[in-house]
This record gives C-alpha cells, sequence and structure tokens, in this order.
C-alpha cells in the first residue's frame, strides 16, 4: 500500500485551491489521478475531488481509457480552457480578493469588536504565511497568536478559530495528513 493510500484511508478528506489543481496541467498533456495526487502531495482521492470540481467547471476534462483489470481515467485541460490563464498572474489582487471573503467570514463573539479582533487574527495568520510560505502550526502560535489573541488566552481555541477560516482562503495549502506546515502557494 503507498503512503497515498495509507494516509487515505480512515482519515478526513483534506481540500485544495482549484488553482493548485489547475496549475498541474501545462498545456495539453493528459494526467491521471494518481500523477496528479503525487504533484501536489495529496491523496487520490483529495486529487480526485478537486479534479471533479475542476470537471463539472469545464476548466478540466476526462477521458476513460481502460477499464480491465482496474478502470484508469486520465484528466486533460479541457480545450476551451487552454489559454484563458492569466498572463500576467501580479494582476490578481489577492489583498482584495482575501478582504472581500474576510468581510463574508462568520466567526463567534458576543459583540461587534469581538468579532473584528477574530477577523483580524484570521487576517495576521494569512499575512503572516503569505510573508514566510510555509509556517508551522507552533509558529503561528509564537509568531501571530501573542499580537492577535482575539479574546483568547490559550493559542489552542484560537487556532480551532483561525485554522478552519485560513484554509479557505486563496492561496492556501493546509498540511496534508500527519504533517503540520501550512503553505502559501498564491495564485
Amino acid at each position: 500500500m503507498s503512503e497515498n493510500e495509507e494516509r487515505a484511508w480512515g482519515q478526513y478528506a483534506e481540500t485544495v485551491p482549484d488553482e493548485r489543481a489547475l496549475a498541474v496541467f501545462t498545456g495539453a498533456e493528459p494526467h491521471t489521478t494518481r500523477e496528479v495526487a503525487e504533484a501536489m502531495n495529496v491523496t487520490e482521492h483529495t486529487a480526485r475531488t478537486a479534479l471533479e470540481t475542476l470537471h463539472e467547471r469545464g476548466d478540466v476534462g476526462r477521458k476513460t481509457v481502460r477499464d480491465e483489470p482496474a478502470t484508469l481515467t486520465v484528466w486533460y485541460r479541457s480545450r476551451t480552457a487552454i489559454g484563458d490563464e492569466p498572463e500576467d498572474v501580479e494582476t490578481v489582487d489577492v489583498d482584495a480578493r482575501v478582504d472581500e471573503l474576510l468581510a463574508d467570514v462568520e466567526v463567534p463573539g458576543t459583540s461587534e469588536m469581538m468579532r473584528d479582533w477574530r477577523v483580524d487574527a484570521i487576517r495576521a495568520s494569512f499575512d503572516h504565511l503569505r510573508e514566510q510560505e510555509a509556517v508551522s502550526v507552533d509558529e503561528f502560535f509564537e509568531d501571530v497568536f501573542p499580537a492577535h489573541q482575539a479574546g483568547f488566552d490559550d493559542p489552542e481555541p484560537w487556532w480551532e478559530l483561525v485554522r478552519p477560516r485560513l484554509r479557505r482562503l486563496p492561496g492556501v495549502v493546509n498540511p496534508a495528513w500527519g504533517e503540520d506546515v501550512w503553505r502559501y502557494e498564491g495564485l
């Protein structure tokens, strides 16, 4: 059993940004689910979920090329999507997109000020990750938590608030199963 299969058995399924999955495809070269999973360092189940989403949007196509002895499906960049890549990735305003997402995020709190502090903690965690590109959970505790406690005395419950919201921001890649290093891969 491969490491990816061992990680997948009975574990939760992580999610990856659509852009990260789409970045595996250059030109029209097809890839198997396993190849995409290996390129993204995720389980095959996670890769398949991301590929299905891209397929539903029309960004990738799929074709079953073998049914026996086991089904083999290849994924490829759809003809309509080839050439749709932005010419200059820097034209995407990441800060504006993050601000837009954080404006709609729901956080618990008894007052508007408390909720603002908690959104600020999420933003500070994102900014730190974006600057460092790879950050362990302990580094979030050491570098972000002290200045952005958001009403928490302990970093563990603070992280339980930040973690699920941080993982939904663009370019953020949460750790693979069994790891604790978060990455920022941009858009």
